[in-house]
């Protein structure tokens, strides 16, 4: 890798650690997401800026191209994103539930009060 490529590279993940960062700023990331994020690009900026070490991790993890570990690396980082985020909306779709059947329960509760009181207030002379 050329010069030109690493710095192009480089600036392109600079980049991307900047928006995670704004984005966990504007609390539009919770902590755990930008710290994989962050830590991801860390990882990048490091394999960016030192080609040798990716070469020599691809000899240590059995192949000879380091394109096809780094492949493999991503896909598993993105099942593992994925994996997290439908656990998270699993919970969240369970708390909606959860507070709907609450609010139902309060709606009913407060139109038996209502039709109590006003039960009472046309018996009263």
């Amino acid at each position: 890798m050329n010069l030109h490529s690493k710095f192009v590279v480089s600036l392109f993940v600079v980049a991307l650690f900047l928006w995670v960062l704004r984005l966990f700023t504007r609390k539009q990331l919770n902590s755990g997401q930008a710290s994989l994020w962050l830590i991801t690009l860390v990882g990048c900026e490091v394999l960016a800026l030192s080609p040798s070490l990716a070469d020599s991790l691809s000899v240590i993890w059995g192949n000879l191209v380091p394109v096809s570990w780094i492949s493999f690396v991503g896909m598993v980082l993105l099942i593992c994103c994925l994996l997290s985020q439908s656990v998270q909306l699993n919970n969240l779709q369970e708390k909606l539930t959860q507070m709907v059947r609450h609010h139902a329960f309060l709606e009913q509760r407060v139109r038996k009060l209502e039709s109590a009181h006003t039960k009472d207030t046309t018996d009263s002379p």
